[in-house]
C-alpha cells in the first residue's frame, strides 16, 4: 500500500496493512510509530532500516541501518551502520560502520 501521509500511515497500520512504501513530499514528516520497539524519524529522501529497540533520525539522503539498541543520527548523505549499543552522529558523505557500544561523530 502507498501512503503519502501520516494520517494514510497510521491507518494502514492499525489496518495491518503487511507492506507500506511511503512517498511523502520533501517538506513532509511521517514517523513509523508502530515498529515494534524501533523508533524511526524519516525526512527527505532518506532511508531507513531499522531493527531491535534501535533509535534513528535521518535526514536528508542519509541511509542507516541500525540493528540491536543502536542510536543514529545521520543528515546530507551520509551512510550508517549501527550494531548492538552504538552511537553514532555522521554528516555530508560521512560512511560509517559502528559496533558494540562505539560512539562515533562523523
Amino acid at each position: 500500500m502507498r501512503v503519502t501521509s501520516q494520517a494514510e500511515l497510521d491507518k494502514a497500520l492499525a489496518d495491518g496493512v503487511g507492506e507500506i512504501l511511503i512517498v511523502s513530499p520533501a517538506d513532509v514528516w511521517i514517523e513509523v510509530r508502530d515498529t515494534g520497539s524501533a523508533t524511526v524519524s524519516a525526512y527527505g529522501s532518506a532511508t531507513v532500516r531499522a531493527y531491535g529497540s534501535a533509535t534513528v533520525w535521518a535526514y536528508d539522503s542519509a541511509t542507516v541501518r541500525a540493528y540491536g539498541s543502536a542510536t543514529v543520527w545521520a543528515y546530507d548523505s551520509a551512510t550508517v551502520w549501527a550494531y548492538d549499543s552504538a552511537t553514532v552522529w555522521a554528516y555530508g558523505s560521512a560512511t560509517v560502520w559502528a559496533y558494540d557500544s562505539a560512539t562515533v561523530w562523523a
